[in-house]
C-alpha cells in the first residue's frame, strides 16, 4: 500500500511516499544524516509559563531568521520506521511552484505513477492561508483525477502525533507571527490521541489563559517542530485502517489572510 503525504501549511514544502507505513527514498537526493526529531523536556508546570511564553517567542524569532529565504534539501534518516527523505523549500511563496514537480519527481524515482497510490494524505491547517490553500487544492486534484482516498489531519494533531507515546496531556502551540500562536489540546493515552481542545487561534498574552493549570505536556514552536510528511502519512494510515475517510475537505482557516486596502 503505497500513501503519498504532503504538507505545505508551515514554513516550507515536505513531501514523503510511505509503504507499508515506511518512508520510500527518493535516490535522486543526495542523502546526509541528520537528526529529524530529539526529546524535548518533561511536563511542563503551570507556575512555569512565563518562561515557557519566553521560549516560544526566543524560538519564533530563530525561526523566523533561520526560514527567510532559503532553499535547500533535507536528506535521510534511519528513525528506526523506514527511511526518510524530505524536501524542506523554505522561500516563502514557492510551494505552488515546487509541489507537483517534487511528488512527481519521488513517484518517478520509485517507477510508479498516481494510479499506484492507495492513500493521499495531507494537512488542511491551521497554518499559512496561501499554502493551506495550496495543499488541499492539489490533494482534491488528485483524489479527483483517480478516485483516491483523502485523509485530511490537521497541522497540530500532525505535531502532537509525534509526542503520541507519552502519557497525558499534550498542547501543541504553533508560532502563527504576528505575534499569534496557533494552539491545540489533545490527551495521549496507549499511543492514541484524543483532542481535548479544537485549534485555536491566540495571542501570547492568552496563552497562560489557555494552557491548562495541571501539569502537561508543551509541543510545537518550542521544540523547533515543525509539520512532517512522514508523520502524517502514518497518522493518515492509522486513521485509514480505523475506517477514516476525509469528508470535509475543508481547509481549517484560523485566520483570514491579511490584504491591504487600496488607497482610493
Amino acid at each position: 500500500m503505497k500513501i503519498l503525504a504532503f504538507d505545505t501549511t508551515s514554513f516550507g514544502l515536505s513531501v514523503a511516499l510511505l509503504n507499508n507505513e515506511k518512508i520510500i527514498p527518493d535516490p535522486s537526493l543526495e542523502p546526509s544524516r541528520i537528526p529529524l526529531s530529539h526529546d524535548s523536556p518533561g511536563l511542563e508546570r503551570a507556575p512555569h509559563r512565563k518562561r515557557i511564553m519566553h521560549t516560544l517567542t526566543e524560538r519564533s524569532a530563530e525561526r523566523g531568521q533561520e526560514n527567510r529565504g532559503l532553499v535547500g534539501i533535507m536528506g535521510s534518516s534511519n528513525d528506526g520506521s523506514g527511511i526518510i527523505v524530505k524536501s524542506l523549500i523554505s522561500e516563502s511563496g514557492k510551494q505552488s511552484e515546487f509541489l507537483i514537480p517534487e511528488i512527481e519527481k519521488i513517484l518517478r524515482a520509485q517507477k510508479i505513477w498516481y494510479q499506484d497510490l492507495a492513500l493521499i494524505a495531507t494537512t488542511n491547517g491551521p497554518g499559512s492561508f496561501t499554502g493551506t490553500r495550496i495543499g488541499l487544492t492539489t490533494a482534491r486534484t488528485i483524489k479527483a483525477a483517480i478516485n483516491l482516498p483523502l485523509i485530511l489531519v490537521n497541522s497540530c494533531e500532525a505535531i502532537a502525533f509525534k509526542y503520541r507515546k507519552k502519557s497525558g496531556k499534550i498542547f501543541v502551540v504553533l508560532d502563527a507571527s504576528n505575534d499569534e500562536f496557533f494552539c491545540a489540546g489533545f490527551l495521549a493515552e496507549n499511543e492514541k490521541l484524543i483532542q481535548i481542545m479544537k485549534p485555536c487561534l491566540a495571542r501570547e498574552d492568552e496563552l497562560p489563559k489557555i494552557l491548562p493549570q495541571e501539569n502537561f505536556f508543551l509541543c510545537g514552536t518550542k521544540n523547533g517542530d515543525v509539520v512532517a510528511a512522514d508523520l502524517i502519512g502514518v497518522l493518515a494510515y492509522e486513521k485509514f485502517k480505523n475506517g477514516e475517510i476525509s469528508q470535509n475537505l475543508d481547509p481549517l482557516y484560523l485566520r483570514m489572510p491579511r490584504i491591504s486596502e487600496r488607497k482610493k
